[in-house]
């Protein structure tokens, strides 16, 4: 059987169901409804829907069909008028088999002294301090064949046979090799070890590029979450709510998405949330340097500037996500502006405020380019395709805890370890004499020695920053 393409607009009394179902007879057509579950049969059809809330059977239903479109059109009442059905577009969700949504654990904690101190599972990540580092696997605890990777961790031999095409999309040669530890530090090192000064300090003062970047405006820019209070469902809630739409391509994507269950401990979900946002960053980036239109490198940016994707990397703290990421932004890609770079970092901050329909949307977007991009499509089966099945059944607490984080914290020059300033201080001390010797006509000897702020800079690299300020002035 074939599962239709559809989507479910809600009023305060009604659900309208719109279902494709092109070339089929429509006298054949089957509508069943009971409770919160959902039946439409017409061969070769069939699309059954597991609902938030209950509906009703009470002679107002409808049903049409738009011969043009090819498309059903039911509406049923909802049980109870004026409940807000939620997460209507997470359609994975509603895909679901009822029996999948309702499964409980098989062992249930009946009495326990601490549980009187945990809070509600609603209420548990109002307060989570996203600032405290975790404290990570002991390198002496695990032996190195033992290395896990992919979403949460729980990946290990899948990808003892495709050594060739890993290497050409991730930074990390052998990941069943080298620990968790190993590889933070091997990513650090290997950042700081590949930054270019010339480079950085040629796009600091190339102001006119970086300029136009900055004023770019996302798609997502001027739009708000709505917050429906009490449940209670307005028409004017429901149109802002419905700016954020999927788009028929995408409603195909979270169609074919495989039913999976994420048993996840607290630390695995705080480790998912930092992966998260080290993505977004990527493809935030990519989106606002290329100012919406994706390019044959947009898979490899995004890829490039994840941690998670590009090393296999854990983070053990928001502040250690957020560094890694503006760093390798500063490294990696063409632009490299630590303006442009915190810019980037708000755009993650207006996703996060849009909640898990913008970012489901970003996630599908990136497994439409890693689908497209050989061989970054082994990305999506080790990440990207988990991470849309599960942001689909967070908590949107969970999300808007994530973005007091990010707006919380600061990141600055001195907190990514590549001596920026100290860089830029001897980049204008330099800039300085050129514009000197320029105004008088002759070279400028005043300063015949290196002055104590230079001396954090070394000899070959404040050579070449000169050459490169007079270049520039000339």
């Amino acid at each position: 059987m074939i599962t239709p393409s559809f989507s479910i607009e809600q009023s305060e009394g009604f659900l309208t169901f719109h279902i494709r179902a092109p070339y089929t007879k429509v006298s054949d057509a089957e509508i069943f409804v009971e409770d919160s579950e959902f039946r439409f049969y017409s061969k070769p059809y069939f699309l059954r829907l597991s609902l938030p809330g209950n509906l009703s059977e009470d002679g107002r239903e409808e049903a049409s069909y738009d011969a043009d479109k090819g498309e059903f059109n039911v509406r049923i009442p909802k049980e109870t008028e004026g409940e807000h059905f939620a997460d209507l577009d997470m359609l994975s969700t509603l895909l679901a088999p009822i029996n999948h949504q309702v499964k409980k654990p098989l062992i249930e904690v009946l009495d326990c002294q601490t549980n009187s101190s945990t809070p509600d599972a609603e209420d548990e990540w109002l307060d989570f301090d996203w600032q405290v580092e975790q404290n990570t696997v002991s390198d002496d605890t695990i032996l190195p064949s033992d290395s896990c990777y992919g979403f949460a961790n729980k990946v290990s031999s899948s990808v003892r046979n495709i050594h060739t095409e890993l290497s050409e999309i991730t930074d990390i040669k052998d990941p069943e090799s080298i620990s968790f530890n190993e590889r933070s530090n091997a990513r650090t090192l290997q950042e700081l070890k590949d930054f270019d000064e010339e480079h950085y300090l040629a796009d600091l003062y190339e102001s006119e590029a970086i300029g136009c970047l900055l004023k770019f405006q996302p798609d997502w820019f001027g739009m708000n979450r709505v917050n429906i209070p009490n449940g209670e469902v307005t028409e004017a809630a429901t149109s802002l709510v419905s700016n954020i739409t999927f788009t028929e391509e995408e409603k195909v994507q979270l169609v074919q998405l495989p039913h999976k269950e994420h048993l996840l401990t607290q630390t695995e979900k705080v480790t998912l949330v930092f992966g998260l946002i080290d993505i977004i960053f990527g493809y935030s980036y990519n989106h606002r340097t290329t100012e919406g239109e994706n390019t044959v490198e947009s898979a490899w940016l995004i890829r490039k500037l994840s941690p998670t994707l590009s090393w296999f990397d854990t983070h053990t703290s928001l502040k250690d996500c957020v560094t890694a990421s503006v760093r390798r932004s500063l490294v990696y890609p063409f632009h490299r502006n630590f303006a442009l770079s915190n810019q980037v970092l708000q755009d993650v901050i207006q996703i996060l405020c849009l909640g898990k329909v913008a970012i489901l949307k970003c996630l599908l977007q990136i497994q439409t380019l890693f689908s497209r991009s050989d061989p970054h499509f082994i990305l999506n089966d080790l990440y990207i395709t988990d991470y849309c099945i599960w942001i689909q059944y967070c908590d949107e607490q969970m999300i808007q805890s994530i973005r007091n984080g990010l707006e919380e914290l600061k990141i600055e020059k001195c907190d990514l370890d590549l001596e920026l300033d100290e860089l830029e201080e001897a980049a204008d001390l330099v800039l300085q004499e050129d514009q000197s010797s320029d105004v008088n006509g002759e070279p400028d000897t005043s300063n015949n020695t290196i002055s104590d702020e230079q001396d954090t800079v070394n000899d070959k690299s404040l050579v070449q920053e000169m050459n490169k300020m007079k270049l520039s002035c000339s």
